[in-house]
């Protein structure tokens, strides 16, 4: 069972220290969980529009280390003729009265249909910069264009969690313009106590803005739920989506986290949080999965090829590269790939291609690796294992080659994050 602070599900009839938008009541027609939901009719408007749902403050997190806010979202949109129209249709969470993080819960600005739209889903919010910290949380409802004949959202079963029953963390490493894939599988004693189970919800719990693409997929022995951005929606945003089984399901055995990626432009790295949540038929969270992913891309592992010309036997070319960078995760290694583009080693007479890892002022040596250019047309050296995270290193990549002929190689500096 998830380590809940603080659960708002207004079932005592009240708002129990909410203070509610002007445009909110305390619905008690059984629209989520329970009786009580917090319901709100958003405004009309044709312009950018940020209406208070609700706010609570005094939140203390003194003695929360990891915080994250779910909560339950039903959205219940009408129109006659044409589908409702919600542009950028969004709840915010905004933190003290400054900081807003924003989940889209539609892909697009559009409705399905016409008529009405029933849509209801969880929201995951990484409140971990804020822990140690006492809060002020305001639920917003925003859009930048609205056309509907009826809207309403209610809001229910609020949980403030110190971090998820699981965790688990994992990597991602790639160059510019590369689609990487990764896959995370949950060990089965992670799942042998998860039961009464009805549906589950997949969401990503820190804004995604830096991707070309990203999907992420929470596989299960029942089905799979996705989530997905190709750029033009949910960006600089949170999403979500939830599953409703149709089926009871008693119990899962197998959960499986997959994340694709594509990304154009230079980044050093960063990460994502995935929240997987579990829910019975009752929509009482019963276990909560965390998945941290790291990203390096382009941080310092650009691919390039140097072309050495030699046009005497037994000519020789040296030189170096040094790149600086620094890599996202826990734990790290490095090797170096080299493939030759053009010749082979029969042309040469001796040669190698080194990598070494520094600190940044040099000052430090953490390993090197080479590769002997006369044994292969394409090889990867050992790792270089256990090197530090979170930190700016220098990384040198020298040559030394003697040949009778033309080569170019191509020289990948290869990672590997965990």
């Amino acid at each position: 069972m998830p380590n809940i602070v603080y659960l708002w599900d207004f079932e005592t009839g009240d708002t129990q220290g909410w203070s509610l938008g002007s445009n909110t009541v305390l619905d008690g027609g059984s629209q989520i969980q329970g009786t009580y939901s917090l319901g709100f009719t958003p405004p009309e408007t044709k312009s950018i529009t940020y209406t208070t749902i609700a706010s609570i403050s005094d939140v203390d997190l003194t003695n929360v280390s990891k915080p994250i806010l779910i909560f339950m979202v039903k959205l219940v949109f009408t129109r006659s003729t044409y589908p409702p129209y919600w542009k950028n249709g969004s709840i915010i969470v905004r933190i003290n009265g400054s900081i807003d993080i924003r989940t889209r819960l539609l892909v697009g600005d559009a409705f399905s249909k016409s008529g009405t739209n029933t849509i209801t889903t969880l929201v995951a919010v990484d409140l971990s910069q804020w822990a140690g910290q006492t809060i002020t949380i305001e639920l917003i409802e925003y859009h930048e264009n609205a056309i509907w004949d009826s809207a309403k959202i209610y809001v229910d079963n609020i949980a403030l969690l110190d971090g998820a029953d699981f965790e688990y963390n994992t990597g991602i490493v790639a160059f510019d313009n590369e689609d990487k894939s990764i896959e995370l599988t949950v060990p089965d004693s992670d799942l042998s106590t998860l039961a009464d189970i009805d549906r589950y919800a997949i969401a990503l719990a820190t804004p995604d803005w830096k991707y070309s693409t990203m999907e992420a997929i929470a596989y299960t022995d029942r089905d799979s739920l996705s989530i997905t951005t190709s750029g033009k929606y949910n960006k600089n945003v949170n999403y979500t989506t939830i599953g409703v089984a149709g089926e009871y399901y008693q119990s899962f055995s197998k959960l499986k986290l997959r994340v694709f990626v594509n990304l154009s432009g230079a980044y050093d790295g960063f990460s994502e949080k995935f929240v997987v949540v579990f829910l019975n038929a009752s929509l009482q969270y019963r276990r909560v999965y965390m998945f941290n992913v790291y990203y390096t891309f382009n941080g310092f592992a650009q691919r390039f090829a140097s072309a050495v010309v030699t046009t005497t036997y037994g000519s020789t070319a040296s030189g170096s590269r040094t790149i600086t960078g620094k890599v996202y995760g826990n734990k790290f290694g490095m090797a170096l790939k080299v493939k030759y583009l053009v010749g082979d080693p029969s042309v040469v007479t001796s040669g190698s291609i080194r990598l070494e890892i520094y600190s940044s002022d040099m000052g430090t040596k953490y390993g090197e690796v080479s590769v002997d250019l006369t044994v292969a047309s394409e090889q990867i050296s050992t790792f270089v294992e256990n090197l530090p995270c979170d930190t700016d290193l220098t990384f040198v990549i020298s040559w030394s080659i003697t040949a009778n002929a033309r080569i170019v190689l191509l020289i990948i500096p290869l990672v590997k994050v965990s």
